[in-house]
């Protein structure tokens, strides 16, 4: 009738809601792949060789929804849905412990970026649709101040502060090959694109003043630092 099927609507619902929960926390790597494709073959021969029986407890389960034989049951189900969480948990962490590579000291980057205004000159004040003050090389990722950017997972700053890339060049697919000026800065068009090296700063045009143009936005360098925690 309706309401044994209202009722067995609910429990497959619940039963769903407690696998989808259990399987949003299942960090799927290599290792959880592994035993996903493991459970699949296993399930494959459980079907091969008893499932005439899983179907027939699948009729039962709706059968005695209502009874403690169904609660009995639902229990049942989610306790291995329990169980097989944390088998993939306790494989991950040990997958992780052994493959786990030594850390190094690394080094940390990011960029200051600024627009030409006139009556200002450069500031941090960029435009709408363009890259942040801070970023990353591609400009693509905004950062925050460098002041504010925490270390690493598992990464501390070392006693030194930031410094200031002056020496240059640059070496990258965005810039290519430029120098700095004296204070780290690199200059580029009004779209961050076609560099200019130093000689061309201050490059006299036809009408004999600076032509600036091609100097609209800048961007340096700063870099830090960091060491991992367990080499303190």
């Amino acid at each position: 009738n309706l309401e044994q099927m209202q009722h067995t609507f609910i429990f497959f619902i619940r039963l769903y809601d407690n696998i989808a929960y259990h399987l949003h926390h299942v960090n799927l790597d290599n290792s959880a792949y592994r035993i996903l494709l493991a459970s699949s073959a296993f399930t494959s021969l459980m079907f091969f060789y008893i499932g005439r029986y899983l179907i027939m407890m699948v009729g039962l389960l709706i059968l005695f929804n209502k009874t403690w034989i169904g609660s009995f049951m639902e229990v049942v189900l989610l306790f291995l849905v329990e169980l097989l969480q944390t088998c993939i948990d306790v494989i991950q962490k040990l997958a992780f412990r052994t493959s786990t590579p030594e850390r190094k000291p690394i080094e940390v980057s990011v960029y200051e970026n600024q627009r030409w205004w006139a009556g200002t000159g450069y500031t941090s004040q960029m435009l709408r649709s363009e890259r942040a003050a801070w970023s990353n090389i591609t400009g693509l990722e905004p950062l925050p101040p460098k002041e504010d950017i925490p270390p690493p997972a598992h990464y501390t700053w070392t006693k030194d502060d930031w410094c200031l890339d002056a020496t240059g060049p640059w070496i990258d697919d965005v810039l290519g090959i430029v120098d700095c000026d004296q204070d780290g800065w690199v200059y580029s068009d009004h779209k961050w694109s076609n560099p200019v090296g130093v000689s061309e700063l201050h490059k006299v045009g036809a009408n004999g003043q600076i032509d600036n143009t091609k100097t609209l936005t800048r961007r340096r360098r700063w870099y830090r630092k960091a060491i991992p925690i367990h080499s303190l």
